[in-house]
């Protein structure tokens, strides 16, 4: 505390703790305090301490009282402090579909890196070797999840930073790159990552995909997972993207400008909010490039805007998105764009857009929200009808599985239900009638799998029973579209569990529990085989005792053929813990 004035300054220091309101892991000398004019500044060490804190945020807030009529008091600090087990720094990769490419990351913020180029965000790159390299830009963009104000608003995004107080992620592994399909023509490149909000309320899976057949690279996909990492409900919910686009034509053109004249576009029956680039001067020959976004999803996005950064983000102290402003605009309704404020020579200006997904949601302790957005670009123009054609072809191979496990491991006699998000939709939008989805189990030879739909029928449970006698438990499920008239379509997603054998069957064949098998252990089983007497099923034995053969949860004859061996040559029975 420093004395400017010309008489003394003095006050008090206090500390108060928010959330949770009592606590002992922040220190502060407090009390009262006094300067003399000209005295010397007085320092007030702050300590912050996380031993013995559980994992998340906490708050509070160091307060300044003074005697000056003139100005605000008290002045107050406020204090986050964020406790947490894992820790990995960010980490940026640039992949691209045959034409495009994008620049992701492992805390939920595309295109801007920290030793990036200066456009990375749906670029397309010259070595390509297109004719037209059109540049449909993502300045910056991220992933934004706002709360109920509880007492302040809350959001978590990463984009232009996560400055005025916003929440950003926080990346709980690092990336993981699957670029085997480059130069293939087919499949998809990936990376996928775990990440959390910074105070470890909310769990985010991503993954990043970028289709690589021609016919289909002027789209990236990504795939997130929200869950809920506490054990309380959280309430209010809304999720969606944010993006500064930057739409340009291709540096061939002598006119190109650098993205401060767009104008924006939405197209609500298909979740889809863009901008469309021009040249400086109007004279249109940039018309024909187009960037959005679209959610690609059965419901109506509730929300989406496209408004002038001039106006909405630049006055502000520092630049950029503020919570406050995200807040109030994603608690509205419908799509809107906003008119140019300060219109460019071309009638645009330099924008940015931003579309939810779902608003008004309540996650519970164990729930879980699967969401695909879809970044569509066009550069055949003159107007919007590549670029529609374009978003058609995101939402059809966006189809099938989202998210979901393929393989795992378990020990003895553990069952595990495994969360999945199937996403039906198709080309013709949320309103086509065609959205909804069909999981059907197409295959399970052990009968260890079973599907727990959720009221939606597009997410629920696969429920894992293992066998007793442990292996590997495999089954195929499909997703598909119900017949509705229009294109249908199907995708099957495999699943193969592995289980450590618990089962134990030291009795086989022995049926009178003498600890022996011998003339009357045949008569038992020829008794069951073929005059309906009761077999023994032991715990931990998948089989009957008379069961000895073959596994088939039959005593035949082929059964009492094999107990006269156990019983008079010294043949063994067989081991189901093994399989048969």
């Amino acid at each position: 505390l420093s004395n400017l004035g010309n008489a003394t300054m003095s006050g008090m220091v206090s500390r108060t703790y928010l959330s949770p309101p009592a606590g002992t892991w922040l220190w502060v000398t407090t009390g009262p305090y006094s300067i003399p004019v000209g005295g010397a500044n007085l320092s007030f060490p702050v300590t912050m301490n996380a031993a013995g804190l559980a994992e998340g945020l906490y708050q509070a807030q160091i307060s300044a009282t003074h005697n000056d009529p003139t100005k605000t008091s008290p002045i107050v600090i406020p204090v986050d402090f964020f406790a947490f087990n894992q820790f990995y720094c960010p980490q940026y990769i640039v992949l691209h579909t045959r034409w495009l490419e994008l620049e992701v990351s492992n805390i939920e913020r595309v295109a801007v890196g920290p030793d990036r180029p200066r456009l990375r965000g749906l670029y397309r790159a010259p070595r390509f070797g297109e004719a037209d390299s059109g540049n449909n830009s993502i300045y910056d963009a991220s992933l934004v999840i706002a709360r109920t104000p509880s007492p302040d608003t809350i959001v978590y995004r990463y984009l232009f930073g996560t400055g005025n107080y916003a929440k950003g992620f926080r990346a709980l592994s690092r990336l993981t790159v699957d670029t085997s399909r480059y130069g293939t023509n087919a499949g998809a490149a990936y990376a996928r990552a775990n990440q959390t909000t910074v105070d470890s309320i909310l769990g985010i899976d991503v993954e990043y995909e970028f289709p690589q057949n021609s016919d289909s690279s002027n789209f990236v996909l990504i795939n997130y997972r929200l869950s809920n990492r506490t054990g309380s409900t959280i309430p209010g919910l809304i999720v969606g993207e944010a993006a500064d686009l930057d739409v340009v034509p291709s540096a061939s053109h002598a006119l190109a400008q650098t993205g401060n004249e767009n104008t924006a576009g939405v197209n609500a029956g298909m979740n889809l909010i863009y901008q469309q680039g021009a040249d400086n001067f109007g004279s249109g020959v940039a018309n024909k490039y187009f960037g959005g976004m679209t959610a690609i999803q059965c419901s109506a996005s509730p929300r989406a805007w496209s408004a002038e950064n001039s106006v909405q983000l630049f006055p502000r102290p520092g630049g950029g998105f503020t919570e406050g402003y995200l807040y109030q605009e994603l608690v509205k309704s419908g799509f809107q764009v906003y008119p140019a404020v300060h219109p460019g020579p071309s009638g645009g200006s330099d924008r940015h857009s931003v579309i939810a997904f779902e608003n008004n949601i309540t996650l519970g302790p164990t729930a879980d929200k699967c969401y695909t957005l879809g970044f569509v670009t066009s550069t055949a123009g003159p107007d919007t009808a590549d670029l529609m054609a374009t978003t058609r072809k995101a939402w059809r191979y966006a189809f099938g599985w989202k998210l979901i496990v393929k393989f795992d491991s378990l020990p003895p006699n553990t069952p595990k239900s495994y969360r999945y998000a199937a996403l039906g939709s198709h080309e013709n939008g949320p309103a086509s009638g065609c959205c909804g989805c069909v999981v059907t189990e197409v295959s399970d030879l052990n009968n260890s799998f079973a599907i727990v739909p959720d009221a939606n029928n597009c997410t629920g449970t696969i429920d894992f029973s293992p066998p007793p006698w442990g292996g590997t438990s495999t089954a195929t499920f499909r997703v598909s579209t119900p017949p509705c008239g229009g294109p249908t379509y199907t995708d099957d997603w495999t699943i193969s569990i592995w289980a450590e054998g618990g089962c134990n069957c030291p009795n086989l064949g022995d049926l009178n529990s003498d600890m022996g098998i011998d003339v009357f252990d045949v008569i038992a089983e020829i008794a069951i085989a073929f005059s309906g007497a009761v077999d023994v099923q032991d715990p931990g034995c998948w089989h009957t005792r008379g069961d000895v053969a073959n596994g088939d949860s039959l005593v035949d004859v082929f059964d009492v053929i094999k107990e006269i061996g156990i019983a008079f040559s010294g043949d063994r029975p067989d081991e189901p813990c093994m399989g048969w």
